[in-house]
């Protein structure tokens, strides 16, 4: 089993998509990376897009690598549902509201 990616948590925007990158580039492409986001309270699209790029990234080292998520906050579980990010990424849970 992979172990999870804790990511720092709080809110990931564009000025703190540089941190993502860092965060994300200390992982090695297998066939699952897995990213907790217990700590994440609210994720913009340009680091959607970090996202995207780094499973892109990962795809061209291990074709079969797979980006979970665990603990996603509601509202972002919404927008990668607008976004029909919830096809590219696998959204294990969703936290509860409150």
């Amino acid at each position: 089993m992979t172990k999870p990616l804790l990511l720092q948590g709080g809110d990931y925007d564009i000025a703190r998509k540089s941190d993502l990158w860092t965060e994300l580039g200390q992982t090695e492409p297998q066939s699952d990376v897995v990213l907790d986001l217990a700590l994440t309270d609210f994720i913009d699209c340009s680091c959607f897009g970090v996202l995207i790029t780094q499973l892109s990234i990962w795809r061209e080292h291990a074709a079969d690598t797979n980006l979970r998520l665990q603990n996603v906050a509601p509202s972002t579980a919404r927008m990668l549902g607008l976004l029909e990010l919830d096809r590219l990424f696998v959204i294990e849970n969703v936290r509860p509201d409150g």
